[in-house]
């Protein structure tokens, strides 16, 4: 089917839920979040996707942001489901990353408005019937993809289509973007040596270490199996690595959840040469709206109404979003939310008219609509057409799986 012929059938379709309809001409696109994470975190993990949400406003940590009723209402028409299991909370970690899928497998069998898609030529279907699309990725392939069988098994025959390689420590695949404050003890080895013998790119301190032997044979194999790799916990050197063989193999550079580095002024921010390159490749980005994300982030007078005393939250991501979209197109700029990955979200906003200015701020997933309505009314870029978010990223994972 044309994409043509397909716009004007989604345009012709309306996607209801129990909450909210959401038109087909606004479908939206998020990159990055944890429906099943009671299954990743353990005990620190607070809630169910089958049960209320737990969580009660934007600084919840590790609380259900997330159920059935929430993903409904989210107004998204492609949703990455990432599976995540700790390796130390929930080892052994492949046991969990099963009950993650069987959790999707459940959901989709009761919900038959959604399909787990394994191609792009499945979700556009689906989309055409009527249907929402989750696709599933993996967070952290350590401990869960390690082996030939391990990719037979989770990728060829369970779906996992999109893998976030490296994820917080180092690990036998390579080095993890340094993160700030007290987060820097997540790479406590590299840290410490980068006390002695700092290196630097663009002025912001990076990880010495890049992707290992292994994690270069990995990178291959995840290519061969037709897997689209997600840089956005890799070290600055890790990406550099891995780029050349992701464009090589005619990959769109992907970065699931990410800031600007040149407000945050830390090595897991994306920087403006690998932006470039993201747009040289007709690549997508998801942009992260969690506050310790947006710091330093200038508030530009035009994406904060008259009057309003603003700081951080709708008008520090509309700067964010912004530029992004000035960069690489507003259609290849998405939400790369990370509901449940225990992150707080966006503080109560002023003057966007919409429910993200009342006290608890953003919260859960079921407020997508919400935040989307938010960044249009404060003067933010986005596409009038929120189906091209869908458009751009079906036409990027096609360059994956050709």
């Amino acid at each position: 089917m044309s994409h043509g012929l397909l716009a004007i059938l989604l345009s012709l379709l309306a996607v209801t839920s129990g909450h909210a309809a959401a038109t087909s001409d606004h479908l939206t696109v998020d990159l990055h979040c944890h429906p099943f994470m009671e299954d990743g975190m353990g005990f620190v993990f607070h809630g169910h996707f089958d049960q209320p949400l737990v969580a009660h406003d934007w600084q919840s940590l590790f609380s259900s942001e997330i159920n059935a009723e929430a993903l409904e209402a989210s107004g998204n028409g492609i949703v990455v489901v990432t599976l995540y299991a700790h390796p130390v909370l929930e080892a052994p970690a492949r046991a969990h990353i099963r009950k993650q899928i069987q959790s999707a497998e459940n959901f989709v069998a009761t919900h038959k408005n959604w399909i787990i898609a394994r191609n792009p030529s499945q979700a556009r279907a689906a989309l055409a019937a009527g249907k929402r699309v989750m696709v599933l990725g993996l967070e952290r392939a350590s401990n869960v993809l390690e082996s030939e069988a391990d990719l037979r098994e989770f990728v060829d025959q369970r779906g996992i289509r999109i893998v976030t390689m490296l994820h917080l420590d180092d690990d036998l695949y390579g080095g993890v973007a340094f993160m700030s404050g007290v987060k820097s003890v997540f790479t406590p080895v590299a840290w410490f040596k980068s006390l002695f013998a700092p290196e630097f790119d663009d002025h912001v301190k990076i990880n010495s270490q890049g992707l290992t032997k292994r994690g270069v044979k990995f990178l291959h194999a995840l290519i061969e199996h037709r897997v689209w790799v997600d840089l956005s916990h890799a070290s600055e050197k890790s990406q550099r690595n891995a780029i050349p063989i992701l464009l090589a193999a005619g990959q769109p550079l992907l970065y699931t959840h990410v800031p600007l580095r040149r407000y945050l002024g830390i090595e897991r921010g994306i920087s403006d040469i690998k932006i470039a390159e993201v747009q040289g490749s007709h690549g997508i980005i998801g942009v992260l709206p969690a506050e310790d994300m947006l710091l330093n982030t200038p508030i530009k007078p035009e994406f904060c109404p008259s009057g309003c005393k603003c700081d951080g939250s709708v008008a520090a991501f509309a700067t964010q979003y912004a530029e992004f979209a000035s960069l690489i197109g507003p259609a290849s700029v998405m939400l790369g939310s990370d509901f449940n990955g225990g992150i707080a979200h966006l503080k109560p906003a002023c003057g966007t008219k919409t429910e993200l200015d009342q006290a608890a701020g953003l919260w859960n997933m079921g407020q997508t609509p919400a935040l989307w309505q938010a960044l249009e009314n404060v003067g933010a870029p986005v596409p009038k057409r929120r189906t091209d978010m869908v458009d751009a990223f079906l036409e990027a994972w096609d360059r994956v799986v050709r």
